[in-house]
């Protein structure tokens, strides 16, 4: 009798799950009609290396703990706005309700420290819609940079009474760039004099400026005009350390660095700059950091086995590392002691600084921001 009973359960347990698949009922109408989202993080069906060191060890689920999403009809108008404040707690699913139609979905990760206008449901285009960053050059100095997380499907069509799935992968809009700037101890003046002594590489000031922080519902960059300064940090701390220099031999370096915060890196973007200023504001460099990281790419393949663009690099990295190689300044009499002899990123090297035209020299700049 007992297992006569829980026959009968199963039975009716799977007409009630079967009811909303069709698979026995043909009447759905009490059948919900919507779309369910899975963030599947990075779309990397390899592990592409640097040297044998994944490029990229993290998902999208790094920087998505909660979620707003824009869907838009075959129209372009939006029709649906959503927000999941907790997607660790839904396992990365969001299930928004909707009517049957043909849809575009954009997500956007971050919280309350991005705005998003133009997005009134029923009248809203996609040519209206703007994501900008809130926070200004007055307190971002303190501030953590916030993650933000961009995810797009192009295109789904979805039924009556039925939950359809969509995959939707994430990239990371936020970036972090460790900079490291280093002196060989060895190295002289021109009077055979060692200048590098710690006090000289204390108090650098390191910065990110960029025009880089309001984007498009494509998550193209929408240019303001200007430059936004993300973050700047006064290093006053140094370190002596033990590497090898760039033909391999044994060196005592006077090391600082500092990891900085900005937004979406675009390949071919020459206003965002990393800014490196010594104690009485003379400029060490003022470099299109970009420019130097798709020269990488290039050169390198980092993204091995796998066929994807400088963009596409940019987007799916969220962390870099850049070695700047010190020597002494051409000129003592004014400026900074230092300058950029060479840029190292990986086991990339871009030795004489000279892009488009600008030596990283800057002995003469005259001081400010």
């Amino acid at each position: 009798m007992k297992k006569l009973k829980s026959l009968i359960l199963i039975g009716f347990s799977l007409l009630g799950l079967s009811s909303c698949s069709d698979l026995i009922y043909d009447d759905l109408e009490d059948c919900p009609t919507g779309v369910r989202v899975n963030l599947v993080g990075i779309p990397l069906t390899l592990t592409p290396t640097v040297h044998g060191t994944p490029y990229n060890e993290k998902s999208g689920y790094d920087y998505a703990s909660d979620a707003t999403f824009f869907i838009y009809d075959s129209n372009n108008t939006l029709v649906y706005k959503y927000s999941q404040a907790d997607l660790k707690g839904s396992n990365y699913q969001v299930t928004i309700p909707t009517g049957a139609g043909n849809y575009s979905i954009y997500c956007w990760t971050g919280g309350n420290m991005y705005d998003y206008s133009g997005t009134v449901a029923g009248t809203s285009t996609k040519n209206d819609f703007v994501c900008s960053y809130l926070s200004d050059d007055a307190n971002n100095a303190a501030d953590v940079l916030p993650p933000m997380g961009y995810g797009k499907v192009g295109s789904v069509t979805v039924t009556d009474h039925a939950i359809t799935n969509v995959d939707m992968d994430l990239i990371s809009n936020k970036k972090t760039i460790t900079v490291v700037c280093r002196y060989a101890t060895s190295n002289t003046s021109v009077g055979g004099t060692q200048t590098s002594t710690e006090a000289n590489m204390t108090n650098f000031k390191f910065g990110i400026v960029g025009d880089n922080r309001r984007y498009n519902i494509e998550n193209d960059v929408i240019h303001l005009g200007r430059n936004f300064i993300y973050q700047q940090l006064t290093s006053s701390f140094v370190n002596i350390i033990n590497d090898v220099d760039l033909s391999g031999r044994s060196q005592t370096y006077v090391v600082n660095s500092v990891s900085l915060n900005t937004l979406r890196l675009v390949d071919g973007d020459q206003t965002t700059r990393l800014v490196i200023r010594d104690e009485k504001d003379n400029y060490i460099c003022d470099i299109p950091i970009v420019d130097y990281f798709a020269m990488f790419v290039v050169a390198e393949n980092p993204l091995k086995q796998v066929n994807l663009s400088v963009q596409d690099y940019l987007d799916y990295t969220d962390e870099y590392k850049v070695i700047l190689n010190l020597v002494e300044a051409n000129t003592q009499e004014a400026g900074a002691k230092f300058r950029v002899a060479s840029i190292q990123i990986g086991d990339w090297i871009y030795n004489g600084v000279n892009l488009g035209g600008e030596l990283i020299d800057h002995t003469n700049t005259p001081k400010g921001n």
